[in-house]
């Protein structure tokens, strides 16, 4: 499963290293409310009559009504590694949109995923020898129990052909580094880390005919820093003044994600499914 993290660098200006800062910014509380988590929640009723629950961050989402969130197709089709069995009585995929320190058992922080639909040309071919794999209409929805948020994200319905060099924002939950107080950095989803909601700000580009996603819109850092994206945020909105434009798809898979330092300058974020090919697709399902 391809998930993300993000980087961040804060100021143009820089003349010395670019920085490197796993997960971007925190966002302001409530800054982007309909940015949520899809998560494993795990149920065990030991022996004793001690019931235990745990959960494991899978992907980003995004809200566009109380019961209906976008995310990629690939989040919602390869969950088997998710999945492990005894001695958990109860897996199951669920979505969080309150604090990371809420219980699990905590009202108005989860709701319960009812369906997950990919979408239906959704297709992943694993490359082999020269063939690089392809990844083909990832996208995917998720319908839920009632989500309490207070606002929801509209679709973009400007074509995504015309946005090459707009600004945007991407936000996710993924792979991030947490400072511990004896000056040792760690490496962790934001899940574990306990930390929030992730933001990068990005401009939009157009990929090149050798791009592993169809369709696709390509991310490049500002002001040349240093950026790339990694395991913990697929599905993720790339977030334009039109709307969600976009949502993550594909990473750099090199391994520099887990470095304290990157050891090459990217050219590129990220890559995204455009949304605006699946709109008439998405409001089949979802009512507004």
């Amino acid at each position: 499963m391809l998930v993300f993290f993000l980087l961040f660098a804060s100021d143009c200006s820089a003349s010395k290293s670019s920085l490197r800062i796993y997960g971007g910014r925190d966002a302001s509380p409530g800054e982007y409310p309909y940015v949520v988590r899809l998560e494993i929640r795990r149920v065990a009723n030991l022996k004793n009559n001690t019931i235990v629950a745990e959960h494991d961050h899978v992907c980003t989402a995004s809200a566009l009504t109380a019961t209906w969130a976008v995310t990629a197709a690939h989040c919602i089709t390869d969950l088997s590694n998710h999945f492990l069995g005894d001695p958990w009585t109860e897996e199951k995929l669920i979505v969080r949109y309150g604090h990371v320190d809420n219980s699990v058992w905590m009202n108005d922080t989860f709701s319960d995923v009812i369906s997950t639909v990919p979408h239906p040309l959704y297709t992943y071919t694993y490359g082999m020898y020269n063939v690089k794999s392809l990844s083909e209409n990832d996208i995917g929805l998720v319908e839920t129990s009632s989500m309490p948020l207070k606002r929801f994200i509209k679709l973009s319905s400007v074509d995504y052909m015309s946005m090459y060099g707009h600004e945007a924002v991407i936000a996710g939950y993924g792979l991030t580094t947490k400072r511990l107080p004896g000056g040792e950095i760690i490496t962790d989803d934001t899940l574990q880390l306990r930390k929030p909601l992730q933001v990068l700000s990005v401009m939009i580009t157009k990929c090149s005919e050798y791009e592993q996603l169809l369709p696709s819109l390509c991310l490049a850092p500002r002001c040349g820093h240093t950026v790339i994206v990694c395991d913990g945020d697929s599905g993720g909105p790339l977030i334009h003044p039109s709307g969600i434009s976009g949502v993550l798809s594909l990473a750099e898979g090199s391994g520099y994600c887990l470095h304290e330092a990157p050891k090459v300058v990217g050219h590129q974020v990220g890559v995204m499914t455009p949304i605006s090919p699946y709109i008439e697709w998405i409001y089949s399902y979802v009512r507004t």
